[in-house]
């Protein structure tokens, strides 16, 4: 909704309004024996740590999910671009994206406000590529991978 001119004057363009022949329409459950993936989506951290560990074990895990095709679809990884364009330079940021992320993600580079957003571009991308009876897995990037508590997966 935009709101031009005086107080209480609202204004919707047309192009925001959904008319009933551009609905989207559900798609219909898989066919019987189809094959159900779960999509792993990853939200890269808008401000990464400085030691990398927590990122390093957490793409190993990644890493592993995308060796198993048979139950994990391609990772995905979404970066945004304001996080993306503050670290371009950086060469340890640069070498863990190309080396690490790049290898084991698609990484779908964003412009987000929040994580949330974050969160919603990255689901909806899996979305496109899966199925309505796939499994759809949000993996938070800033989560401490690294403590040792946390290393028995």
């Amino acid at each position: 909704m935009v709101v031009f001119g005086s107080v209480g004057q609202t204004v919707v363009p047309e192009s925001c309004t959904v008319k009933k022949s551009q609905a989207t329409k559900v798609r219909p459950p898989a066919a019987g024996g189809a094959k159900r993936l779960i999509h792993p989506v990853v939200v890269y951290p808008f401000r990464p740590p400085e030691d990398y560990g927590d990122l390093e074990t957490l793409y190993g895990l990644v890493a592993r999910l995308d060796a198993q095709r048979e139950t994990y679809a391609r990772p995905i990884t979404v970066l945004d671009r304001k996080t993306h364009a503050s670290l371009q330079g950086k060469p340890r940021f640069e070498a863990f994206h190309r080396d690490i992320v790049a290898r084991c993600s698609d990484v779908l580079d964003a412009w987000c406000v929040d994580t949330c957003q974050m969160w919603y571009a990255g689901l909806g991308r899996a979305y496109e590529l899966g199925g309505p009876d796939d499994v759809y897995w949000l993996i938070p990037g800033d989560f401490n991978y690294g403590a040792r508590w946390d290393r028995r997966c």
